[in-house]
């Protein structure tokens, strides 16, 4: 199975993503209250969807994303498991992160899904 890495430290880390993640999967500050999964499925065509029912939900529970920063989601918008699920959590990060894991996540989905078409399971690991 595909790993996704996700580093708080070092050369490409994302830290305050990290944490979101992190929270996400402890199932801390969740919609639902419920821990978010580490096995993550790509899903073409469902970003756009779930980034805007994850989006609604943060605009509803008061969380914004302040001066430099946007929101972060866990689950990604991108996979079968994201949007406004009960295992989802969303968190303002510095808009320099988001530009790291976008470019990140794309890489990654190029290297493991054929075309970008396949549902391809894989799994995201935070590394201290």
């Amino acid at each position: 199975m595909p790993i996704f890495w996700v580093y708080r430290s070092g050369m490409d880390a994302t830290p305050q993503i990290w944490l979101n993640d992190f929270d996400a999967m402890a199932g801390v500050g969740t919609k639902g209250g419920a821990f978010a999964p580490d096995v993550l499925n790509y899903g073409p065509g469902v970003a756009a969807g779930n980034r805007y029912g994850a989006l609604s939900w943060a605009a509803s529970a008061g969380i914004v994303a302040g001066p430099g920063q946007s929101l972060d989601e866990y689950p990604f918008a991108s996979t079968g498991q994201g949007g406004p699920k009960a295992w989802l959590r969303v968190a303002p990060v510095a808009v320099s992160e988001q530009d790291i894991q976008r470019e990140d996540l794309r890489n990654f989905y190029r290297a493991n899904t054929a075309n970008f078409m396949l549902a391809t399971p894989f799994l995201v690991v935070l590394v201290p």
